[in-house]
Formats: structure tokens, C-alpha cells, sequence
């Protein structure tokens, strides 16, 4: 095959790479605070899978200290409160954010700490929608620049920070050093923030169910121990167990009269599992 025949594949590879991850950073952007780190996963794992993307940020972030970088970038503005220097230029931006998302979602830098500390609100909502406009707006932005034009809208709002917070402890124990060729592991990221993101959900399911009074005792130990039974399926990784849990406690919040709410709460758990209910 001579470079006339090989050039025209490799555009239509990267065209392929940039629209499934496109399509995943929409979904990034346009989710609410619940279910975003799951998103977060399968947006990494499109670069992963895509080898143009792939081996475009493996280069970038060669040699790469993201720790360092990190640290030197966290300050305090005139009303002391924590914020983040994001880089701007190209380059310096797509290593930053590439490492922070990775960092985030294998769970060596909490984003839920990370968004109450420097994006901090009332609302996780809004937290959500700053680091998105400031962050992940910008990281899609230039990763498409770099390959074609920048064909993602990145229509989100950025809201004021609210007030201060705790800063993050050092990151030296929450975050890679620098890239390695295991920097990507999209496989065991998804699994870990979607067990994540169950137990969160479980966990808020049965802080509803415990403070109501208008539950009798039984109908009360009843949910309870459905909740704690599909949590320990989880928190072990049992796909089996978790399905057959996952049927019980639906089985059993459904009929109750608890169900409208915790009626949300339930549908991100049937989003989580795959369900269509």
C-alpha cells in the first residue's frame, strides 16, 4: 500500500475517533452531577480505543509530571478561596486536563472533593457545570482542534464560585507522578466509578428510607435490607449477585408507599444497571 492509499485511511481512523469521542464529551457535558463520573469513564475509554487520540496524548504527556503541575497550579483569590490555573495554551491544556480526568477517574483525586474545594456551590449541579466550562469544555475544544476543526458545542454556563473550601490534601498521594504506557485503563476505570456511583446511589436511597417516619417498622427493615444486600453486591463486584439484589430491591421499593420519594433515586439506579425502567 503506497502513502497515497495509506494517508486517506489514517484520516478516516482519526474521523472515527473524534466522533465516538464527541459523542461520549456531549454526554460528559450534559450530565448532571450523579451520573457524570461514569460518562467521565466512557469518554476516556473512547481515547483509549481510539488509536489516533490514543497515541496523540501518549506523546503529549511523555516525560509528563502531573503532580508537580497541580500542585503549582492551586491558589487563592483576593477572597481567599481555592482555585485552579488552568493552562491555555494547547498543548499545556490538553496534558493538564487529560491527566486531572484520568487522576479523577481511577480514583487517585476525588471529584467530589475537587469540585467542592475549587468550584464550590450550594448546588453539585452547578460545581459540575464550572469545571465542565473551565475544564472539559476547553480539553474537547483543543483535542478536535488538533486533529479537524472543533466540531463539539460547548454551550455551558459557568456560575460564580459560591465560597470558599477546604483545600485538597497534597496530591502527591491522590495522583499519577507522570504518564506510563498503563496510564489508560478504561476497563477497570468504568468498573470502578460505575461500583461508585451504585453505592452512592444506595447509600442516599437508604438515608430517604431511615429518616421516614411514615414507614412501619417492618416495611422499614424490609427496605433496608434489600438496599444493604444489592450494596454488599456491589461493593464485592458479584455481577450475578448484583442482578439478582438489584431484583429484590425492585421487587420491594416499587410496591412501597416510599417509592415517589425516592422515585429519582431509583431511576439512576435502573440507568446504572442498564434497566430501561
Amino acid at each position: 500500500m503506497d502513502t497515497k492509499q495509506i494517508l486517506p485511511l489514517m484520516e478516516q481512523d482519526a474521523t472515527r475517533a473524534l466522533q465516538a469521542f464527541n459523542e461520549a464529551a456531549e454526554d460528559v457535558l450534559n450530565a448532571t452531577y450523579i451520573i457524570v463520573s461514569g460518562k467521565i469513564s466512557k469518554m476516556l475509554q473512547t481515547i483509549a480505543q481510539g488509536r489516533p487520540l490514543y497515541e496523540y496524548l501518549q506523546a503529549l504527556t511523555q516525560g509528563y509530571n502531573f503532580v508537580e503541575d497541580f500542585r503549582a497550579r492551586r491558589f487563592r483569590d483576593e477572597n481567599d478561596r481555592p482555585y485552579i490555573d488552568v493552562p491555555q495554551e494547547s498543548d499545556a491544556l490538553l496534558r493538564f486536563a487529560f491527566c486531572l480526568l484520568y487522576a479523577a477517574d481511577t480514583g487517585k483525586l476525588s471529584l467530589e472533593n475537587l469540585l467542592h474545594t475549587f468550584y464550590h456551590s450550594a448546588d453539585a449541579n452547578r460545581e459540575l457545570q464550572a469545571f465542565c466550562a473551565e475544564l472539559i469544555a476547553p480539553f474537547v475544544t483543543e483535542l478536535n482542534a488538533a486533529f479537524a476543526p472543533p466540531c463539539v458545542s460547548q454551550n455551558v454556563p459557568e456560575p460564580p464560585r459560591d465560597s470558599a473550601a477546604e483545600p485538597l490534601a497534597e496530591p502527591a498521594a491522590t495522583a499519577d507522578n507522570a504518564f506510563s504506557a498503563n496510564f489508560l485503563s478504561p476497563e477497570a476505570a468504568e468498573e470502578n466509578s460505575l461500583t461508585d456511583s451504585l453505592c452512592d446511589v444506595t447509600a442516599e436511597i437508604i438515608g430517604i428510607i431511615s429518616q421516614d417516619i411514615g414507614l412501619t417498622i417492618a416495611e422499614r427493615e424490609d427496605l433496608l435490607l434489600v438496599c444493604d444486600a444489592f450494596a454488599t453486591a456491589v461493593r464485592v463486584k458479584d455481577p450475578k449477585a448484583m442482578r439478582i439484589m438489584f431484583i429484590a430491591l425492585k421487587n420491594t421499593v416499587l410496591p412501597s408507599p416510599i417509592f415517589p420519594a425516592i422515585e429519582q433515586k431509583y431511576m439512576d439506579l435502573c440507568y446504572l444497571m442498564g434497566e430501561k425502567e
